[in-house]
């Protein structure tokens, strides 16, 4: 693996610093005990992983760009013991060579070595929640923030510049990790590949008696069989009525013959997310009510869509996509009045609770940036409606019915392109996807041999 990518992000990341006159401290992921001697799945943080592409735990990187070595990196000491349990450590000896950084030492190290890192900046930028634990039990954050008290207080007393303060890196990021280059687009896009193979097979396997839980082990599956791959977030799998609970992740419920099946899930490439829902009959043919909800649905995606590209507004095709279901809901006389009406009172949210996109990247919810979509940028689509099964305002014939429709974006030059498109959402395509056969998309069954 080349480093050279992480490289420049930490050069232009100083130039940043540089003109806010700040250093950076920022550090990685730290392993989260599940229960008694067991760990969480170690995954590293997004921001540390964008700036090195270094995947250990306990380590921390300072960049000043008042000092001659600007990059410091603090990490876990090689530990021969140590590695015979739970794996290979760089070690402080090759982290230099291998990820072109001025200078490293051993994590126990930092809180010796933060003041003399840090001088020539008047404001300090890291990651203000950070839950990070250093080796003195102290958690970061407050560390840094008594190190900032310190300068301060001495700087009264001598006459000389303190720090004035400190800046959350995440708004210093957000700038860089908002548009993406060539690699993390390629990583974005094997993503899509992936998600895309799951979702067919999960439509070709949905069928009345099939569990929530085995659809959702044959996603994972085809995730995890592909190499540098895993699932970008907790899926969901929801049939029926467990739809209306948009973060429905029990997935322990039988499909029934009748049901609609809400299935939002996707792969994580190279740490890059898709983020995928799709609504699809368990037994692959929509009923006529089913069909006029999901018309609805997949109207409100494709005007919005027109809203997504560079110049315009993020919130823009949010209020669009709203517009269409609000119509869609005065059609079928679930709600009253006009449009304009309904917008103004919010009535409309009990059946459409949530937002229409948000940026998408190395993680499921990106760092937000700006006002204004602009070329580089992912977004989800993600429109739905809810009809709860005990609200008499709507229809007999629409009760229980929940469906959303998610693809992901990449903004162009003067509009977007959907990278999950290979994925079947037009009535007609899901009820045909519905009908294939799913082993057809589990690399895994043919004889490796």
């Amino acid at each position: 693996m080349s480093f050279e990518i992480h490289k420049k992000r930490r050069e232009k990341l100083l130039e940043i610093l540089e003109k806010c006159e700040a250093v950076a401290i920022i550090a990685s992921a730290f392993e989260v005990k599940r229960n008694h001697d067991v760990d969480y799945p170690f995954r590293q943080d997004s921001s540390f992983h964008y700036l090195t592409g270094f995947d250990e735990p306990d380590s921390i990187l300072v960049l000043n760009p008042f000092e001659q070595k600007r990059e410091t990196l603090f990490l876990r000491e090689r530990d021969p013991k140590m590695e015979l349990w739970t794996g290979r450590r760089l070690g402080v000896d090759k982290a230099c060579e291998k990820l072109s950084m001025d200078q490293s030492f051993k994590i126990e190290l930092f809180e010796e070595k933060l003041s003399s890192l840090t001088s020539g900046a008047s404001k300090w930028s890291y990651d203000l929640a950070s839950d990070f634990t250093l080796s003195s039990k102290h958690k970061l954050c407050d560390f840094i923030q008594s190190k900032i008290n310190t300068s301060r207080n001495r700087s009264m007393k001598l006459g000389s510049v303190a720090v004035s303060g400190s800046l959350e890196i995440k708004e210093l990021l957000s700038g860089m990790r908002a548009f993406k280059d060539d690699s993390e687009l390629a990583s974005l896009q094997q993503a899509q590949v992936v998600t895309n193979m799951a979702h067919r097979a999960a439509m070709a396997y949905s069928a009345p008696g099939v569990g929530e839980h085995q659809l959702l082990a044959l996603m994972e599956s085809v995730y995890h069989f592909h190499q540098d791959c895993g699932t970008a977030y907790n899926s969901i799998v929801a049939g029926g009525e467990n739809a209306l609970i948009l973060h429905y992740v029990d997935n322990n419920c039988q499909l029934s013959e009748g049901d609609l099946l809400l299935i939002d899930s996707g792969a994580e490439s190279s740490y890059y997310a898709a983020d995928i829902t799709r609504t699809f009959p368990v037994n692959g043919v929509f009923t006529p009510a089913q069909k006029r909800i999901y018309e609805i649905v997949l109207e409100a995606q494709k005007k919005s869509c027109e809203h997504i590209r560079p110049g315009l507004l993020r919130a823009d095709f949010h209020t669009v996509a709203c517009e269409v279901l609000v119509q869609g809901l005065i059609d079928l006389k679930i709600l009253k009045g006009s449009v304009s009406e309904n917008m103004d009172t919010g009535e409309f949210k009990k059946y459409y609770p949530h937002g229409t996109g948000h940026l998408l990247g190395l993680d499921v919810h990106d760092i937000v940036h700006g006002l204004h979509f602009e070329k580089g940028m992912v977004t989800t689509n993600e429109p739905g409606l809810y009809l709860p099964a005990d609200d008499e305002n709507v229809p007999a014939e629409f009760r229980g019915i929940g469906i959303r429709i998610e693809d992901n974006y990449i903004l162009t030059d003067d509009g977007h392109e959907n990278l999950s498109v290979s994925i079947p959402k037009e009535i007609e395509e899901v009820e045909n996807a519905c009908r294939d056969d799913f082993r057809k998309f589990l690399p895994y069954i043919t004889d490796p041999r």
